[in-house]
């Protein structure tokens, strides 16, 4: 005979809810208990207890939320008392708050990943999607409510400061398993391949974050990074063109207009910009892309159309925006116009 599976055991003890919570919270709570040392245990608590969570009355969901969010605010407040510590210069007392919450996350390790669940801090819808639309994962994606990926990348920064590289990739390795897809952790951890002097891998790296990009700022800063690079090789002209690129989604970039002219400098008096198809070329030779990833436009466009075909305009506004933001594309600038009136 064949061993239940997690969804067969679920489906029985769901069969046996009788719609009445004053029932129906201490039989959940008793086959939580029956099924804790089976192959499913962890798995079976947890749904357990979200099905506990729905079937109370609203107000002791208000006391239960409050109690939740009290939690999340005291790991926010750790993160805020760091940053002020690190605006202050005093990265050792940051790095001593930071490391302490960390390890008591670590030792209680509420949302470690399971046979059917996987647990992130998104910061948005959008960077759950693109985690979905590139990974395809088999598991259901649930949120941790805690800022975990903030708490490691903030530590990651502290550790960046004191100059212990080797432990801040490891913090920003952990912020990235949390939020996989932010870029912000992506570029603090790319910076770390700068300062070691590793320029390839820091290239590598920076091609990596395109896929995860959604926002024009962040693109800007991709273009600046393969910038870095080739200025490093006194490969003039395809620096020249990235930082012109990068300029393109970031018009107002001192840190590019900067390097621009010191390119300028250093190529000497007959140094001239690339055209359009020398930058077509650069792309193919040096395998960078020449704008966002086509996936994520239209991932976010797509999910436009469903939002603005089911009537929920913010949320269409939401994803053609992002679309927008990365392209400038003149028709979706025209559905986000048509979209308010």
């Amino acid at each position: 005979m064949s061993e239940k599976t997690f969804d067969s055991i679920m489906q029985e003890i769901t069969a046996g809810l009788s719609g009445d919570p004053a029932e129906d919270v201490p039989y959940l709570m008793r086959q939580a208990e029956a099924h804790k040392t089976g192959a499913f245990g962890k798995e079976i608590a947890r749904a357990c207890g979200r099905l506990i969570f729905s079937a109370l009355p609203d107000d002791k969901k208000a006391k239960l939320n409050r109690t939740v969010g009290n939690h999340i605010l005291g790991i926010e407040s750790v993160i805020e008392e760091a940053q002020f510590n690190m605006y202050r210069r005093k990265f050792d007392v940051a790095k001593k708050i930071l490391t302490d919450a960390a390890a008591q996350v670590e030792a209680m390790n509420f949302y470690a990943d399971d046979a059917v669940s996987e647990y992130h801090t998104f910061n948005s819808i959008i960077e759950e999607i693109i985690y979905t639309y590139i990974n395809e994962p088999e598991k259901d994606l649930r949120r941790a409510p805690e800022p975990l990926a903030d708490l490691y990348l903030t530590l990651g920064c502290v550790l960046f400061e004191l100059e212990d590289f080797s432990a801040a990739e490891v913090a920003l390795k952990k912020a990235a398993r949390w939020n996989p897809i932010d870029p912000k952790i992506s570029f603090e951890h790319a910076e770390i391949f700068k300062k070691r002097g590793d320029m390839e891998s820091f290239y590598e790296f920076t091609l990596n974050i395109f896929p995860h990009v959604y926002m024009s700022e962040h693109l800007a800063r991709c273009y600046r990074n393969l910038g870095y690079y080739f200025v490093e090789k006194k490969l003039w002209k395809v620096a020249a063109g990235c930082y012109l690129l990068s300029t393109h989604y970031e018009a107002d970039s001192r840190q590019a207009q900067s390097e621009l002219w010191y390119i300028q400098q250093k190529a000497g008096e007959n140094f001239s910009l690339p055209s359009i198809e020398e930058l077509r070329e650069y792309s193919e030779r040096y395998g960078f892309p020449l704008g966002a990833d086509e996936g994520v436009v239209s991932v976010a466009v797509e999910f436009g159309r469903r939002s603005a075909q089911s009537g929920q305009t913010d949320a269409a506004k939401y994803f053609f925006g992002i679309a927008y933001d990365l392209t400038g594309n003149d028709d979706l600038k025209e559905i986000l116009d048509g979209l308010d009136d």
